[in-house]
């Protein structure tokens, strides 16, 4: 129901965190903010409390070897306690 999470949107990943950006705003979410790190077969969950989570949809990546590249970097940010597939 809310406008802001029905439009796409940008994302930008890189060493300091998650930057989002689309015409009704824009965000930043640093790695320190997430506490738990969930892939599902369709998506990245990248939790910053119990019940609220920034999702990457796996399709917005140009490749496997683009989420490989992700996985790789949360698993070295994370460690074991990353929940991911592969």
């Amino acid at each position: 129901s809310s406008p802001a999470m029905q439009e796409a949107k940008s994302l930008t990943i890189d060493e300091s965190g998650v930057s989002s950006k689309q015409s009704l705003g824009s965000g930043d979410l640093s790695w320190d903010a997430v506490i738990e790190v969930i892939e599902t077969e369709d998506d990245l969950y990248l939790f910053t409390a119990k019940s609220i989570a920034q999702f990457i949809p796996k399709h917005a990546f140009a490749n496997e070897r683009e989420i490989e590249r992700l996985r790789s970097f949360l698993r070295e940010r994370f460690g074991g306690s990353a929940k991911l597939l592969q």
